[in-house]
């Protein structure tokens, strides 16, 4: 499921990353949340499909003639809460949707005001 989807069974199907999720949702600011949903550390299942988000068949795409650069993507999203040098919508920054810790919680594409996120199978 890993090379299918990356990271994403931990976020939409694994019972404890259910767990942890509302774990991250009750904590006392955007910060903390962040920190809760990036480090996300213990279970080998998460490491092997967080290894995998850079090779899986699903990725976040961002048409970049849609894209009105708000930043609302950014803000919506954990990885760049922590991570300043990535961003889903600036040139020359790291794609966060490639990063390890990428759950694909689809925060960013709901963000989207435009619709230029979407999660799509890569094209070779």
């Amino acid at each position: 499921m890993g090379l299918f989807g990356g990271k994403i069974f931990c976020r939409w199907f694994c019972p404890m990353g259910w767990v942890m999720e509302k774990i991250a949702a009750g904590a006392p600011d955007e910060r903390a949340r962040a920190q809760l949903s990036y480090y996300k550390l213990g279970c080998p299942v998460a490491w092997g499909s967080g290894l995998a988000n850079r090779f899986s068949l699903f990725k976040i795409k961002n048409e970049k003639s849609a894209c009105i650069s708000c930043g609302l993507c950014d803000k919506s999203c954990y990885i760049t809460a922590i991570e300043i040098d990535k961003s889903l919508y600036r040139e020359g920054f790291s794609d966060p949707a490639e990063n390890y810790a990428c759950s694909k919680c689809l925060a960013c594409v709901s963000a989207c005001p435009t619709g230029a996120l979407s999660l799509s199978a890569k094209k070779k």
